[in-house]
């Protein structure tokens, strides 16, 4: 087999790997094609994660740097030190995206080979783009395939429209008084 442990991350999206000699040799798997991602994180979110990012419309594996919770920002053409990979769709539609990369790097996250790792993980469909709730956050250790998954709550739209208009009621109130 190329990997000795495989991880249903949600109903769609698995994660696989293996470590030899310090790299992180692994699989983001998605059902059904799109995208999917797995990223370290120090805190169970995705600003400052370090993402490996797969999709179907550009059939490559490249490295993500995670700063807000909006698009990832590709990483230099010299930060971009995955090897062997390999995205390509299968004949049931799934995608299938490999790579190999080293697990301790300048500048990122360091990924351990035993212990304890935290990391973040999203899958969509069609282009790389706005995730929904599939996502989740996870601490694994990647010696053992031992897992926890971490509690995620997402906003609701209803609050964010809230949130918004106690924001336009407070500027409109106080703006006036500033000047």
């Amino acid at each position: 087999p190329d990997f000795d442990f495989a991880l249903p991350l949600s109903s769609t999206l698995t994660f696989s790997w293996r470590i030899v000699d310090g790299n992180l040799n692994g699989r983001v798997r998605v059902a059904g094609g799109g995208w999917g991602s797995i990223a370290a994180s120090n805190d169970n979110f995705m600003p400052d994660s370090d993402a490996i990012i797969g999709e179907t419309s550009s059939m490559v594996v490249e490295k993500f740097e995670l700063t807000v919770r909006l698009n990832p920002v590709r990483r230099p053409a010299d930060e971009q030190t995955l090897s062997d990979t390999s995205c390509e769709t299968l004949e049931n539609g799934d995608l299938d995206c490999r790579f190999t990369k080293i697990l301790a790097e300048d500048g990122e996250i360091e990924i351990l080979a035993a212990g304890t790792n935290t990391f973040v993980w999203a899958h969509g469909g069609g282009s790389l783009a706005y995730h929904q709730s599939n996502r989740g956050a996870l601490d694994l250790d990647l010696s053992t395939c031992d897992a926890s998954a971490a509690n995620l709550t997402s906003v609701s739209s209803s609050a964010i429209k809230v949130h918004g208009m106690l924001m336009i009621a407070a500027w409109a109130y106080l703006a006036p008084l500033g000047v």
